[in-house]
């Protein structure tokens, strides 16, 4: 198979994998959230206290839009926003009542995809797996 065939075949094998695991989380769950706040609480689960700003920067996009998000995560009880006691310019995001379900049922969801990964795949194969993800993301990170 020639390299140019097989990085495209790569690059389509990715995005399916991406698709059939975002149909798969998806059903799982009973939150109904767009893409954006779907990341924006991955976000929030992984580093608690993030500003709008730390939000922004991390998406690639703007403030505004950002806010807009947020917004809709507040009125749904998914997030709370902080304002800091010393310095009132200061806000940071944390999870709220929603969003601690929503996180809930993230780490069952995980711990099911787990146990499927480690039902039909060794732990070689694990490894091998990793390795070379991680290296695919450092070079994505390089374009």
């Amino acid at each position: 198979m020639k390299t140019k065939h097989l990085t495209t075949k790569i690059n389509e094998l990715i995005e399916d994998i991406y698709m059939l695991f975002e149909k798969k989380e998806r059903s799982y769950m009973t939150h109904r959230l767009n893409n954006q706040q779907h990341i924006l609480l991955t976000l929030l689960m992984r580093e608690s206290n993030l500003s709008p700003s730390d939000l922004a920067e991390s998406l690639d996009i703007t403030k505004s839009a950002i806010s807009q998000q947020l917004k809709i995560l507040e009125d749904k009880k998914y997030i709370v926003r902080k304002q800091d006691k010393t310095d009132k310019r200061v806000v940071t995001i944390k999870l709220a009542e929603n969003g601690r379900r929503y996180q809930e049922e993230m780490k069952q969801f995980y711990e099911n995809v787990n146990q499927t990964y480690e039902t039909h795949l060794t732990k070689e194969e694990l490894k091998e797996m990793y390795n070379s993800l991680d290296n695919l993301r450092k070079v994505v990170q390089n374009l």
